[in-house]
Protein backbone atom coordinates (compact mmCIF):
# COMPACT_ATOMS: atom_id res chain seq x y z
CA UNK A 1 0.00 0.00 0.00
CA UNK A 2 1.52 3.31 -1.13
CA UNK A 3 2.63 5.53 1.71
CA UNK A 4 0.64 8.56 1.85
CA UNK A 5 -2.60 6.35 1.26
CA UNK A 6 -2.30 4.95 4.73
CA UNK A 7 -4.28 5.50 7.47
CA UNK A 8 -3.16 6.43 10.99
CA UNK A 9 -3.87 3.11 12.22
CA UNK A 10 -2.10 1.20 9.46
CA UNK A 11 1.21 3.56 9.17
CA UNK A 12 1.38 2.45 12.54
CA UNK A 13 1.01 -0.81 11.78
CA UNK A 14 3.69 -0.68 8.86
CA UNK A 15 5.91 1.22 11.36
CA UNK A 16 5.94 -1.65 13.89
CA UNK A 17 7.02 -4.25 11.18
CA UNK A 18 9.87 -1.95 10.00
CA UNK A 19 11.28 -1.55 13.04
CA UNK A 20 12.79 -4.67 13.55
CA UNK A 21 14.34 -4.46 9.95
CA UNK A 22 18.25 -4.06 9.82
CA UNK A 23 19.14 -0.87 8.06
CA UNK A 24 22.69 0.39 6.51
CA UNK A 25 22.29 3.72 7.43
CA UNK A 26 20.58 5.09 11.65
CA UNK A 27 20.32 9.05 11.68
CA UNK A 28 19.92 10.37 15.04
CA UNK A 29 16.66 12.83 14.41
CA UNK A 30 16.03 15.87 16.70
CA UNK A 31 12.92 18.30 16.74
CA UNK A 32 12.61 21.96 17.71
CA UNK A 33 9.27 23.37 18.02
CA UNK A 34 6.96 26.35 19.60
CA UNK A 35 4.04 24.30 19.01
CA UNK A 36 2.59 20.47 19.53
CA UNK A 37 4.01 18.15 16.57
CA UNK A 38 3.59 14.80 18.66
CA UNK A 39 1.95 12.96 15.39
CA UNK A 40 5.05 13.46 13.32
CA UNK A 41 7.13 10.83 14.89
CA UNK A 42 5.91 7.90 13.33
CA UNK A 43 4.83 9.45 9.63
CA UNK A 44 8.78 10.60 9.93
CA UNK A 45 10.00 7.59 10.86
CA UNK A 46 8.35 5.10 8.93
CA UNK A 47 8.59 7.27 5.64
CA UNK A 48 12.46 7.20 6.06
CA UNK A 49 12.26 3.63 6.67
CA UNK A 50 10.22 3.07 3.22
CA UNK A 51 13.69 4.68 1.50
CA UNK A 52 16.25 2.37 3.39
CA UNK A 53 16.92 4.87 6.52
CA UNK A 54 16.32 4.08 10.43
CA UNK A 55 15.85 7.45 11.82
CA UNK A 56 15.35 7.62 15.76
CA UNK A 57 13.34 10.96 16.37
CA UNK A 58 13.34 12.95 20.02
CA UNK A 59 11.59 15.91 20.78
CA UNK A 60 13.08 19.32 22.39
CA UNK A 61 11.23 20.51 25.40
CA UNK A 62 7.98 22.88 24.34
CA UNK A 63 8.61 26.14 22.67
CA UNK A 64 12.51 26.20 23.97
CA UNK A 65 13.88 26.13 20.35
CA UNK A 66 16.79 28.41 21.35
CA UNK A 67 17.65 26.43 24.51
CA UNK A 68 17.21 22.93 23.00
CA UNK A 69 19.26 24.04 20.50
CA UNK A 70 22.37 24.08 22.06
CA UNK A 71 21.61 20.35 23.27
CA UNK A 72 21.01 19.00 20.05
CA UNK A 73 24.62 18.99 18.38
CA UNK A 74 24.80 15.14 18.27
CA UNK A 75 21.71 14.99 15.96
CA UNK A 76 22.44 13.91 12.40
CA UNK A 77 19.30 15.82 11.65
CA UNK A 78 17.24 18.74 13.02
CA UNK A 79 13.49 19.85 12.18
CA UNK A 80 12.94 23.16 13.19
CA UNK A 81 9.19 23.83 13.47
CA UNK A 82 8.63 27.72 14.28
CA UNK A 83 5.06 29.17 13.79
CA UNK A 84 5.03 32.48 13.39
CA UNK A 85 1.17 32.65 15.19
CA UNK A 86 2.54 31.94 18.71
CA UNK A 87 5.42 33.97 18.66
CA UNK A 88 3.21 35.82 21.04
CA UNK A 89 -0.26 35.16 22.03
CA UNK A 90 -3.07 35.20 18.97
CA UNK A 91 -0.30 37.38 16.98
CA UNK A 92 -1.96 36.08 13.88
CA UNK A 93 -4.69 38.97 14.41
CA UNK A 94 -3.22 40.59 17.29
CA UNK A 95 -0.51 41.73 15.16
CA UNK A 96 -2.99 44.34 13.58
CA UNK A 97 -3.73 46.14 17.08
CA UNK A 98 0.21 46.20 18.60
CA UNK A 99 2.64 49.39 17.52
CA UNK A 100 5.08 49.66 14.52
CA UNK A 101 7.81 50.34 17.04
CA UNK A 102 6.73 47.22 19.33
CA UNK A 103 6.24 45.18 15.86
CA UNK A 104 9.74 46.08 14.67
CA UNK A 105 10.92 44.97 18.36
CA UNK A 106 9.42 41.67 18.24
CA UNK A 107 10.88 41.41 14.46
CA UNK A 108 14.20 42.15 15.71
CA UNK A 109 14.35 39.93 18.45
CA UNK A 110 13.16 36.83 16.39
CA UNK A 111 15.51 37.62 14.02
CA UNK A 112 18.26 37.37 16.53
CA UNK A 113 17.05 34.15 17.85
CA UNK A 114 17.04 32.80 14.17
CA UNK A 115 20.66 33.64 13.88
CA UNK A 116 21.38 31.84 17.24
CA UNK A 117 19.81 28.41 16.77
CA UNK A 118 21.51 28.07 13.33
CA UNK A 119 25.01 29.47 14.26
CA UNK A 120 24.26 26.73 17.62
CA UNK A 121 23.09 24.02 14.99
CA UNK A 122 25.96 24.81 12.73
CA UNK A 123 27.73 21.75 12.91
CA UNK A 124 25.08 19.55 12.34
CA UNK A 125 24.88 17.81 8.86
CA UNK A 126 21.58 18.55 7.74
CA UNK A 127 19.18 20.80 9.01
CA UNK A 128 15.38 21.13 7.99
CA UNK A 129 13.87 24.96 8.88
CA UNK A 130 10.51 25.47 7.64
CA UNK A 131 9.89 28.79 6.12
CA UNK A 132 7.34 31.07 8.24
CA UNK A 133 3.92 30.87 6.75
CA UNK A 134 1.21 32.81 7.33
CA UNK A 135 -1.27 30.88 5.01
CA UNK A 136 -3.25 29.49 7.86
CA UNK A 137 -5.07 32.61 8.79
CA UNK A 138 -4.90 34.25 5.99
CA UNK A 139 -5.70 31.89 2.85
CA UNK A 140 -9.14 33.93 2.31
CA UNK A 141 -7.15 37.50 1.57
CA UNK A 142 -7.18 38.76 -1.25
CA UNK A 143 -4.54 41.18 -0.21
CA UNK A 144 -1.79 41.25 2.25
CA UNK A 145 -1.85 41.77 5.41
CA UNK A 146 0.15 43.31 8.77
CA UNK A 147 1.04 39.50 9.67
CA UNK A 148 2.18 38.52 5.74
CA UNK A 149 4.04 41.25 6.14
CA UNK A 150 5.70 40.37 9.40
CA UNK A 151 6.13 36.80 8.03
CA UNK A 152 8.04 37.80 4.88
CA UNK A 153 10.40 39.94 7.13
CA UNK A 154 11.44 36.69 8.84
CA UNK A 155 11.75 34.82 5.69
CA UNK A 156 13.90 37.36 4.33
CA UNK A 157 15.89 37.58 7.11
CA UNK A 158 15.79 33.58 7.46
CA UNK A 159 17.36 33.00 3.61
CA UNK A 160 20.45 35.63 4.45
CA UNK A 161 21.18 33.67 7.19
CA UNK A 162 20.79 30.34 6.38
CA UNK A 163 24.40 28.07 6.44
CA UNK A 164 24.55 25.46 4.06
CA UNK A 165 23.63 23.39 6.10
CA UNK A 166 20.47 24.14 6.11
CA UNK A 167 17.60 23.63 3.97
CA UNK A 168 14.37 25.70 4.16
CA UNK A 169 10.99 23.75 3.32
CA UNK A 170 8.24 26.09 1.58
CA UNK A 171 5.03 25.20 4.06
CA UNK A 172 3.29 26.69 1.41
CA UNK A 173 4.25 24.01 -1.14
CA UNK A 174 2.48 21.28 1.03
CA UNK A 175 -0.53 22.76 1.88
CA UNK A 176 -0.76 23.67 -2.21
CA UNK A 177 -0.76 19.83 -2.71
CA UNK A 178 -2.60 18.57 0.40
CA UNK A 179 -5.13 21.50 0.83
CA UNK A 180 -5.11 23.64 3.85
CA UNK A 181 -8.23 21.78 5.20
CA UNK A 182 -6.89 18.84 5.01
CA UNK A 183 -3.30 20.00 6.73
CA UNK A 184 -4.84 22.51 10.14
CA UNK A 185 -7.57 21.07 12.84
CA UNK A 186 -8.31 24.59 13.79
CA UNK A 187 -10.05 23.21 17.17
CA UNK A 188 -6.52 21.93 18.16
CA UNK A 189 -4.86 24.67 17.42
CA UNK A 190 -6.77 27.11 19.48
CA UNK A 191 -7.36 24.38 22.38
CA UNK A 192 -3.55 23.01 22.80
CA UNK A 193 -1.50 25.24 19.93
CA UNK A 194 -1.25 21.42 17.87
CA UNK A 195 -2.49 23.06 14.43
CA UNK A 196 -1.40 20.42 11.95
CA UNK A 197 -3.48 17.12 11.06
CA UNK A 198 -2.00 13.54 10.56
CA UNK A 199 -2.53 13.85 7.09
CA UNK A 200 -0.57 17.00 6.51
CA UNK A 201 2.59 15.10 8.80
CA UNK A 202 2.47 12.66 5.90
CA UNK A 203 2.38 14.47 3.01
CA UNK A 204 5.02 16.66 4.74
CA UNK A 205 7.54 13.50 5.60
CA UNK A 206 6.90 12.45 1.70
CA UNK A 207 7.87 16.14 0.91
CA UNK A 208 11.03 16.64 3.36
CA UNK A 209 12.22 12.70 2.38
CA UNK A 210 14.16 13.43 -0.94
CA UNK A 211 16.30 15.76 1.21
CA UNK A 212 17.47 13.37 3.72
CA UNK A 213 17.82 10.99 1.17
CA UNK A 214 19.98 12.70 -0.78
CA UNK A 215 22.36 14.02 2.31
CA UNK A 216 22.95 10.25 3.59
CA UNK A 217 23.26 8.43 0.08
CA UNK A 218 19.90 6.72 -0.38
CA UNK A 219 19.47 8.62 -4.01
CA UNK A 220 18.36 6.98 -7.03
CA UNK A 221 20.65 6.87 -10.10
CA UNK A 222 18.87 5.77 -13.05
CA UNK A 223 15.42 6.26 -14.66
CA UNK A 224 14.76 2.85 -17.23
CA UNK A 225 11.63 3.26 -19.56
CA UNK A 226 9.64 0.60 -21.10
CA UNK A 227 9.39 2.04 -25.16
CA UNK A 228 6.01 0.86 -26.16
CA UNK A 229 2.46 3.32 -24.17
CA UNK A 230 5.58 4.26 -22.12
CA UNK A 231 7.59 6.74 -23.79
CA UNK A 232 5.31 7.10 -26.42
CA UNK A 233 1.61 6.22 -27.26
CA UNK A 234 0.89 3.04 -29.40
CA UNK A 235 3.05 0.51 -30.21
CA UNK A 236 5.85 0.94 -33.09
CA UNK A 237 5.78 -2.67 -34.14
CA UNK A 238 2.54 -2.21 -35.39
CA UNK A 239 1.47 0.70 -35.72
CA UNK A 240 4.98 2.04 -37.63
CA UNK A 241 6.61 5.63 -37.30
CA UNK A 242 3.79 7.39 -37.91
CA UNK A 243 1.03 5.55 -35.94
CA UNK A 244 2.75 6.34 -32.57
CA UNK A 245 1.39 8.99 -30.48
CA UNK A 246 3.73 11.86 -29.65
CA UNK A 247 2.75 15.33 -31.03
CA UNK A 248 2.15 17.96 -28.62
CA UNK A 249 -0.54 19.32 -30.90
CA UNK A 250 -2.94 16.28 -29.68
CA UNK A 251 -4.39 15.27 -26.27
CA UNK A 252 -2.59 12.06 -25.82
CA UNK A 253 0.26 13.27 -27.37
CA UNK A 254 1.14 15.80 -25.54
CA UNK A 255 1.27 13.92 -22.05
CA UNK A 256 4.06 11.18 -23.92
CA UNK A 257 5.68 14.59 -24.96
CA UNK A 258 5.60 16.11 -21.36
CA UNK A 259 6.98 12.68 -19.83
CA UNK A 260 10.04 12.70 -22.10
CA UNK A 261 10.31 16.31 -21.74
CA UNK A 262 10.63 15.34 -18.22
CA UNK A 263 12.99 12.75 -18.24
CA UNK A 264 15.53 14.80 -20.31
CA UNK A 265 15.47 17.61 -17.64
CA UNK A 266 16.91 14.76 -15.10
CA UNK A 267 19.32 13.53 -17.62
CA UNK A 268 20.58 17.17 -17.49
CA UNK A 269 20.86 17.31 -13.55
CA UNK A 270 23.23 13.78 -14.50
CA UNK A 271 20.18 11.31 -13.56
CA UNK A 272 20.82 8.23 -15.55
CA UNK A 273 18.24 7.54 -18.22
CA UNK A 274 17.85 4.41 -20.15
CA UNK A 275 15.96 2.24 -22.00
CA UNK A 276 14.60 -1.77 -21.26
CA UNK A 277 12.03 -2.49 -23.71
CA UNK A 278 11.12 -6.11 -25.52
CA UNK A 279 11.05 -4.52 -28.76
CA UNK A 280 12.88 -4.51 -32.53
CA UNK A 281 15.70 -1.96 -32.30
CA UNK A 282 15.46 -0.99 -35.60
CA UNK A 283 11.57 0.16 -34.79
CA UNK A 284 13.56 1.86 -31.79
CA UNK A 285 15.98 3.63 -33.24
CA UNK A 286 14.47 4.86 -36.20
CA UNK A 287 11.51 6.30 -33.57
CA UNK A 288 15.08 8.01 -31.54
CA UNK A 289 16.26 9.08 -34.84
CA UNK A 290 13.41 10.41 -37.15
CA UNK A 291 10.18 11.35 -35.57
CA UNK A 292 9.83 14.87 -35.49
CA UNK A 293 7.60 15.19 -32.23
CA UNK A 294 10.49 12.51 -30.04
CA UNK A 295 12.39 14.77 -27.56
CA UNK A 296 14.04 12.25 -25.69
CA UNK A 297 16.58 11.01 -28.14
CA UNK A 298 20.37 9.17 -28.42
CA UNK A 299 22.15 12.15 -26.41
CA UNK A 300 20.23 11.72 -23.38
CA UNK A 301 20.62 7.95 -23.26
CA UNK A 302 23.33 6.60 -21.19
CA UNK A 303 22.38 2.67 -21.88
CA UNK A 304 19.84 0.91 -24.11
CA UNK A 305 18.42 -2.83 -23.95
CA UNK A 306 16.44 -3.24 -26.99
CA UNK A 307 15.56 -6.90 -27.45
CA UNK A 308 13.48 -10.14 -26.64
CA UNK A 309 15.24 -10.87 -23.46
CA UNK A 310 13.36 -11.02 -20.19
CA UNK A 311 13.32 -7.58 -18.86
CA UNK A 312 14.75 -8.84 -15.54
CA UNK A 313 17.66 -9.66 -17.11
CA UNK A 314 17.62 -6.87 -18.97
CA UNK A 315 17.76 -4.71 -15.84
CA UNK A 316 20.11 -7.10 -14.52
CA UNK A 317 22.48 -6.28 -17.19
CA UNK A 318 21.77 -2.47 -17.27
CA UNK A 319 22.89 -2.58 -13.19
CA UNK A 320 25.84 -4.49 -13.78
CA UNK A 321 26.98 -2.24 -16.86
CA UNK A 322 26.19 1.03 -15.52
CA UNK A 323 28.28 -0.44 -12.20
CA UNK A 324 25.25 0.82 -9.44
CA UNK A 325 22.89 -1.38 -7.29
CA UNK A 326 19.47 -2.33 -8.35
CA UNK A 327 18.51 -0.58 -5.48
CA UNK A 328 19.67 2.74 -7.27
CA UNK A 329 17.50 1.94 -10.37
CA UNK A 330 13.61 3.30 -10.97
CA UNK A 331 11.76 1.69 -14.06
CA UNK A 332 8.47 2.39 -15.60
CA UNK A 333 6.64 0.09 -17.69
CA UNK A 334 2.95 0.33 -18.88
CA UNK A 335 2.85 -3.40 -17.79
CA UNK A 336 1.51 -4.70 -14.66
CA UNK A 337 2.64 -8.18 -15.57
CA UNK A 338 5.90 -7.41 -16.39
CA UNK A 339 5.81 -5.02 -13.27
CA UNK A 340 5.31 -7.84 -10.80
CA UNK A 341 7.68 -10.39 -12.74
CA UNK A 342 10.10 -7.84 -11.70
CA UNK A 343 9.04 -6.54 -7.95
CA UNK A 344 8.89 -10.62 -7.69
CA UNK A 345 13.14 -11.39 -9.29
CA UNK A 346 14.57 -8.04 -8.67
CA UNK A 347 12.61 -6.46 -5.28
CA UNK A 348 15.44 -3.92 -4.85
CA UNK A 349 14.12 -2.20 -8.65
CA UNK A 350 11.52 0.42 -8.13
CA UNK A 351 8.43 0.30 -10.44
CA UNK A 352 6.44 2.22 -11.46
CA UNK A 353 3.33 2.06 -13.75
CA UNK A 354 2.26 3.76 -16.51
CA UNK A 355 -1.21 5.10 -14.79
CA UNK A 356 -4.84 3.80 -16.09
CA UNK A 357 -5.90 7.67 -16.46
CA UNK A 358 -3.41 8.60 -18.68
CA UNK A 359 -3.66 12.50 -17.62
CA UNK A 360 -2.15 11.33 -14.57
CA UNK A 361 1.08 10.25 -16.15
CA UNK A 362 3.12 14.02 -16.21
CA UNK A 363 2.19 14.48 -12.32
CA UNK A 364 3.47 10.87 -11.64
CA UNK A 365 6.82 11.38 -13.00
CA UNK A 366 6.81 15.24 -11.50
CA UNK A 367 6.21 13.31 -8.01
CA UNK A 368 9.11 10.57 -8.04
CA UNK A 369 11.45 13.29 -9.48
CA UNK A 370 12.03 13.43 -5.84
CA UNK A 371 13.77 10.46 -5.49
CA UNK A 372 16.96 11.63 -7.87
CA UNK A 373 17.14 14.53 -6.05
CA UNK A 374 20.51 16.27 -5.01
CA UNK A 375 21.23 19.44 -3.40
CA UNK A 376 23.54 20.61 -6.01
CA UNK A 377 24.68 19.81 -9.45
CA UNK A 378 28.40 18.94 -10.42
CA UNK A 379 30.60 19.46 -13.32
CA UNK A 380 30.38 15.11 -13.13
CA UNK A 381 26.59 15.15 -13.52
CA UNK A 382 26.57 17.41 -16.47
CA UNK A 383 28.75 15.00 -18.32
CA UNK A 384 26.97 11.91 -16.92
CA UNK A 385 26.13 10.55 -20.27
CA UNK A 386 29.43 11.15 -22.24
CA UNK A 387 30.70 9.74 -18.94
CA UNK A 388 29.15 6.36 -19.62
CA UNK A 389 29.71 6.29 -23.74
CA UNK A 390 33.20 6.90 -22.72
CA UNK A 391 32.92 3.78 -20.76
CA UNK A 392 31.32 1.82 -23.62
CA UNK A 393 34.43 2.26 -25.76
CA UNK A 394 36.80 1.32 -22.86
CA UNK A 395 34.65 -2.03 -22.37
CA UNK A 396 35.09 -2.29 -26.19
CA UNK A 397 38.65 -1.47 -26.26
CA UNK A 398 39.62 -4.16 -23.13
CA UNK A 399 38.26 -7.13 -25.75
CA UNK A 400 41.37 -6.14 -27.08
CA UNK A 401 43.79 -7.49 -24.55
CA UNK A 402 44.51 -11.01 -22.71
CA UNK A 403 45.79 -10.05 -19.59
CA UNK A 404 44.28 -6.74 -17.30
CA UNK A 405 48.02 -5.65 -16.92
CA UNK A 406 48.37 -4.44 -20.25
CA UNK A 407 44.99 -3.17 -21.13
CA UNK A 408 45.49 -0.75 -17.64
CA UNK A 409 49.23 0.22 -19.06
CA UNK A 410 47.75 1.25 -22.08
CA UNK A 411 45.17 3.69 -20.63
CA UNK A 412 47.56 6.43 -20.32
CA UNK A 413 45.60 6.85 -16.93
CA UNK A 414 46.59 10.12 -14.76
CA UNK A 415 45.81 11.19 -11.62
CA UNK A 416 45.55 14.94 -10.02
CA UNK A 417 45.49 15.25 -6.12
CA UNK A 418 44.10 18.56 -4.97
CA UNK A 419 44.63 20.15 -1.41
CA UNK A 420 41.84 21.93 0.40
CA UNK A 421 39.98 23.03 -2.71
CA UNK A 422 36.82 25.15 -1.69
CA UNK A 423 35.87 25.26 -5.57
CA UNK A 424 35.41 21.20 -5.55
CA UNK A 425 33.18 21.20 -1.86
CA UNK A 426 30.24 20.49 -3.62
CA UNK A 427 31.52 17.46 -5.43
CA UNK A 428 33.52 16.21 -2.66
CA UNK A 429 30.60 16.19 -0.46
CA UNK A 430 28.28 14.67 -3.15
CA UNK A 431 30.77 11.76 -2.79
CA UNK A 432 30.28 11.07 0.78
CA UNK A 433 26.73 10.76 0.73
CA UNK A 434 26.47 9.18 -2.63
CA UNK A 435 29.58 6.32 -2.71
CA UNK A 436 28.89 3.32 -1.40
CA UNK A 437 31.28 0.20 -2.36
CA UNK A 438 34.37 1.41 -2.31
CA UNK A 439 34.46 3.54 0.90
CA UNK A 440 35.96 2.78 4.01
CA UNK A 441 33.88 4.08 6.89
CA UNK A 442 30.68 5.54 5.08
CA UNK A 443 30.59 8.57 6.88
CA UNK A 444 27.98 11.15 5.23
CA UNK A 445 29.16 14.69 4.89
CA UNK A 446 27.30 18.08 3.76
CA UNK A 447 28.93 20.85 1.94
CA UNK A 448 29.42 22.65 5.54
CA UNK A 449 31.26 19.93 7.14
CA UNK A 450 33.53 19.70 4.16
CA UNK A 451 33.96 23.23 4.16
CA UNK A 452 34.27 23.12 7.82
CA UNK A 453 37.63 20.57 7.56
CA UNK A 454 39.28 22.19 4.54
CA UNK A 455 39.31 25.31 6.79
CA UNK A 456 40.66 23.59 9.56
CA UNK A 457 44.35 23.27 10.56
CA UNK A 458 44.02 19.99 11.59
CA UNK A 459 42.68 18.77 8.95
CA UNK A 460 43.71 17.78 5.10
CA UNK A 461 41.09 17.43 2.59
CA UNK A 462 42.45 15.10 -0.84
CA UNK A 463 40.32 15.40 -4.25
CA UNK A 464 41.44 12.82 -6.79
CA UNK A 465 40.62 13.68 -10.35
CA UNK A 466 41.64 10.88 -13.00
CA UNK A 467 41.79 10.97 -16.08
CA UNK A 468 42.93 8.55 -19.00
CA UNK A 469 42.75 8.41 -22.90
CA UNK A 470 39.32 7.85 -23.54
CA UNK A 471 38.09 11.18 -21.54
CA UNK A 472 37.60 12.37 -18.61
CA UNK A 473 36.74 10.89 -15.30
CA UNK A 474 36.34 13.65 -12.92
CA UNK A 475 36.55 14.44 -9.61
CA UNK A 476 36.31 10.51 -8.20
CA UNK A 477 38.19 10.13 -5.43
CA UNK A 478 38.61 11.12 -1.52
CA UNK A 479 40.52 11.21 1.48
CA UNK A 480 40.41 13.36 4.40
CA UNK A 481 42.92 12.77 7.25
CA UNK A 482 42.80 14.57 10.71
CA UNK A 483 46.63 14.97 12.29
CA UNK A 484 47.01 14.60 15.89
CA UNK A 485 50.51 15.80 16.58
CA UNK A 486 52.88 13.38 14.88
CA UNK A 487 49.54 11.05 14.12
CA UNK A 488 47.30 11.01 10.92
CA UNK A 489 43.96 9.34 10.82
CA UNK A 490 42.21 8.60 7.49
CA UNK A 491 38.79 9.77 8.18
CA UNK A 492 37.24 9.49 4.89
CA UNK A 493 38.93 6.89 2.18
CA UNK A 494 36.84 6.79 -0.70
CA UNK A 495 36.26 5.80 -4.64
CA UNK A 496 33.70 6.30 -6.84
CA UNK A 497 32.97 2.93 -9.00
CA UNK A 498 33.55 4.13 -12.30
CA UNK A 499 37.38 3.92 -11.60
CA UNK A 500 37.99 0.75 -9.79
CA UNK A 501 40.01 -1.95 -11.09
CA UNK A 502 42.51 0.49 -12.51
CA UNK A 503 45.07 0.80 -9.08
CA UNK A 504 43.84 3.95 -8.68
CA UNK A 505 43.30 3.57 -4.91
CA UNK A 506 46.89 2.28 -4.37
CA UNK A 507 48.52 5.27 -6.13
CA UNK A 508 46.11 7.54 -4.03
CA UNK A 509 47.06 6.10 -0.73
CA UNK A 510 51.14 5.67 -2.18
CA UNK A 511 50.94 9.94 -2.83
CA UNK A 512 49.65 10.79 0.23
CA UNK A 513 51.39 8.83 2.29
CA UNK A 514 54.55 10.32 0.55
CA UNK A 515 53.08 13.77 0.94
CA UNK A 516 52.37 12.58 5.07
CA UNK A 517 56.16 12.15 5.31
CA UNK A 518 57.22 15.13 4.20
CA UNK A 519 54.64 16.55 6.71
CA UNK A 520 57.31 14.69 9.51
CA UNK A 521 53.93 12.40 10.07
CA UNK A 522 55.34 9.89 11.54
CA UNK A 523 52.25 7.13 11.93
CA UNK A 524 49.21 6.75 10.14
CA UNK A 525 46.08 4.72 11.41
CA UNK A 526 43.06 3.89 9.43
CA UNK A 527 39.28 1.83 9.94
CA UNK A 528 37.63 -0.09 7.84
CA UNK A 529 33.61 0.05 9.11
CA UNK A 530 32.19 -2.82 7.45
CA UNK A 531 28.31 -1.95 5.59
CA UNK A 532 26.10 -4.46 3.54
CA UNK A 533 27.47 -2.68 0.42
CA UNK A 534 31.58 -1.45 0.82
CA UNK A 535 32.68 -5.59 0.42
CA UNK A 536 35.02 -4.13 -2.05
CA UNK A 537 37.20 -2.41 0.00
CA UNK A 538 37.74 -4.64 2.69
CA UNK A 539 40.97 -6.00 2.16
CA UNK A 540 41.99 -2.68 0.87
CA UNK A 541 44.20 -1.56 3.96
CA UNK A 542 45.47 -5.14 4.30
CA UNK A 543 47.10 -5.16 0.77
CA UNK A 544 48.50 -1.36 0.68
CA UNK A 545 50.64 -2.46 3.54
CA UNK A 546 48.69 -1.46 7.01
CA UNK A 547 49.22 -3.94 10.16
CA UNK A 548 45.61 -4.84 12.14
CA UNK A 549 45.96 -3.31 15.70
CA UNK A 550 42.29 -3.93 16.46
CA UNK A 551 38.98 -5.88 15.82
CA UNK A 552 36.15 -5.17 17.71
CA UNK A 553 32.66 -5.60 16.52
CA UNK A 554 33.37 -6.07 12.89
CA UNK A 555 35.38 -2.64 12.80
CA UNK A 556 39.55 -3.30 12.14
CA UNK A 557 41.77 -1.30 12.62
CA UNK A 558 45.11 -0.32 10.85
CA UNK A 559 48.43 0.91 11.61
CA UNK A 560 51.15 1.67 9.39
CA UNK A 561 54.73 3.53 9.97
CA UNK A 562 55.38 5.91 7.50
CA UNK A 563 59.41 6.10 8.00
CA UNK A 564 59.23 2.16 7.01
CA UNK A 565 56.61 2.05 4.27
CA UNK A 566 57.75 1.27 0.81
CA UNK A 567 55.19 1.68 -2.00
CA UNK A 568 54.53 -0.73 -4.39
CA UNK A 569 55.44 0.01 -8.36
CA UNK A 570 52.51 1.41 -10.29
CA UNK A 571 54.54 3.15 -13.17
CA UNK A 572 51.61 2.85 -15.44
CA UNK A 573 49.73 5.77 -13.63
CA UNK A 574 50.80 9.08 -13.88
CA UNK A 575 50.40 11.58 -10.95
CA UNK A 576 50.17 15.24 -12.07
CA UNK A 577 51.66 17.70 -10.40
CA UNK A 578 49.37 21.13 -10.02
CA UNK A 579 49.87 24.38 -9.49
CA UNK A 580 48.90 25.37 -6.28
CA UNK A 581 48.23 23.05 -2.69
CA UNK A 582 49.43 20.02 -3.90
CA UNK A 583 52.78 20.52 -5.89
CA UNK A 584 54.49 20.17 -2.66
CA UNK A 585 52.74 16.82 -2.44
CA UNK A 586 53.52 15.62 -5.97
CA UNK A 587 57.37 17.20 -5.91
CA UNK A 588 59.55 14.05 -6.31
CA UNK A 589 56.81 11.72 -6.12
CA UNK A 590 56.77 10.72 -9.74
CA UNK A 591 60.74 9.98 -9.74
CA UNK A 592 60.55 7.63 -6.80
CA UNK A 593 57.38 5.72 -7.85
CA UNK A 594 59.00 5.33 -11.83
CA UNK A 595 62.42 4.33 -10.65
Amino acid sequence: MEYLSLSYSQLLGVHADLVPTSFETDLKIGLLSNIIVHKFKEPLECRLMISGIKGSLTFGDYDSIVQNSFDFGDKDVVFVFWEAATLLPALHYKIEQIGAEETKQLIEKVKAEIKMVLDNLANIPLVIFNKFSARLFTSSHFTGTAYTDFVDELNRHLAIVKAKNTTIIDLDQVFLQTGIKNCVDYRFFYTSKAPYTFNFFKHYCDYIAPYICASFGKVKKALIFDCDNTLWKGIVGEDGLEGIRLSPETAEGMIFNEVQSLATQLSKKGVIIGLCSKNNIEDVEEVLEKHPDQVLKNEHLAIKKINWQEKVLNLAEIASELNIGLESIVFIDDSPFELDRIRDALPQVTTIGVPKNINDYPNLIRKYMGLFFNFSITKEDQRKIVMYKEQRRRNEYRLEFNRLEDYLASLDLQIIIDLNDHTKIERLAQLTQKTNQFNARTIRYSESDVGRMISQHDFDVFSITVNDKFGQYGITGLCIISYQGASAFIDTFLLSCRVLSRHIEFKMIYSLINYLKKRNIETLTAEYLPTLKNVQIATFFDKSGFKVIDKKNETIKYHINIEQFVPADISYIKVIEDENGLAKISNGLNAEIER
